[in-house]
């Protein structure tokens, strides 16, 4: 495989390293859930590699317009089926109250400019008063709908601590399953249109 002189079959061979690398992501956020951030990286890192890598064979800013969306997609799905797989394996669905929710407020720098990010931080007990240890957390501005101080929800908890509590109703395999193949799906045309560029002899080294 040669990016200096791609072939259709460069375009399917970097397809195929796309899908190792949201493999590795998918059996990250399965094997450490709690550690999410180790897949998401994973994710990026294949992402951000193979549009890279397209982009340079092929040399036109298009590839970076199709290639990076329709990849990010997928390994979207990828995650967030592993981080769901993992919490209805391991998890126990309970009925839980609220009894103190937080917000932290920080100060984030990014190019220059400083925006919010906003932790909410949900204490949890079931209903007949036993704690909860592992709270439940949701990291955005406006927190889970509907959840309060003092609100009754329906939960998955695991009990060893590996998976995060979330509320049942933010888990939804089906959906999970839906991004994952339309991802998929949009890569494997993403890269049909890379491998046809590619045989009609349309590639340039100049970059614009």
């Amino acid at each position: 495989m040669s990016l200096r002189n791609p072939r259709p079959l460069t375009m399917l061979t970097l397809a195929v390293w796309l899908l190792v690398g949201l493999a590795v992501a998918f059996v990250l956020s399965l094997a450490f859930p709690q550690e999410l951030f180790l897949a998401i990286g994973a994710a990026l890192v294949a992402v951000a590699g193979i549009t890279g890598a397209a982009y340079w064979g092929i040399g036109r800013r298009w590839v970076i317009w199709l290639v990076f969306p329709t990849a990010g997609l997928a390994g979207l799905g990828a995650v967030m089926l592993g981080e769901d797989l993992a919490l209805t394996e391991s998890g126990e669905r309970i009925e839980a109250v609220v009894v103190d929710h937080s917000v932290e407020v920080r100060d984030v720098v990014r190019k220059g400019r400083t925006s919010k990010a906003y932790t909410h931080r949900y204490t949890l007990e079931r209903t007949d008063g036993q704690p909860i240890e592992e709270p439940m957390e949701y990291r955005g501005e406006g927190g889970f709908d509907g959840v309060e101080e003092g609100s009754t929800i329906e939960v998955f908890v695991d009990p060893d601590g590996r998976a995060p509590t979330k509320p049942t109703d933010s888990v939804d395999l089906e959906a999970d399953v839906a991004i994952l193949v339309v991802g998929l799906v949009a890569v494997a045309g993403a890269f049909g249109v890379c491998a046809r560029a590619v045989s009609g002899h349309v590639v340039t080294s100049t970059r614009y």
